[in-house]
């Protein structure tokens, strides 16, 4: 491979991964807002994670599309993937189906920005 061709390569790489971090971001701030209203959004604590998630997201998604450094959007993912489980810690969830729907979207989500990661 010529050394074009592996510049070439890094950037499209680059691009792609990007991509598919906006592409992931959008799928996932609407399951956080599904958690946190089934967590019982009127909760301090849960109120106080979604919203330190939620900027995280934010933050992530303009690094994105601004050709963030790779290692700044890696660490923005990786404190969503460590702060939304602590929800399931904290949350009032009177109505004990709602425990399995919400670590069933946790899990996901986090399954989801660990291969993201990964490919960064």
């Amino acid at each position: 491979m010529s050394l074009w061709s592996k510049i070439k390569s890094a950037f499209t790489s680059t691009s792609t991964a990007l991509s598919t971090v906006t592409t992931v971001l959008a799928v996932v701030e609407p399951l956080v807002e599904s958690i946190a209203t089934l967590a019982g959004a009127d909760s301090t604590e849960v109120t106080t994670i979604v919203t330190k998630i939620n900027t995280y997201i934010t933050q992530a998604q303009t690094l994105a599309v601004s050709g963030g450094t790779v290692s700044s959007i890696s660490t923005l993912l990786t404190s969503i993937a460590t702060d939304l489980p602590t929800i399931l810690d904290i949350a009032a969830i009177k109505n004990c189906s709602k425990i399995s729907t919400i670590t069933s979207i946790v899990d996901l989500i986090v399954s989801e920005l660990d291969v993201v990661i990964a490919e960064l």
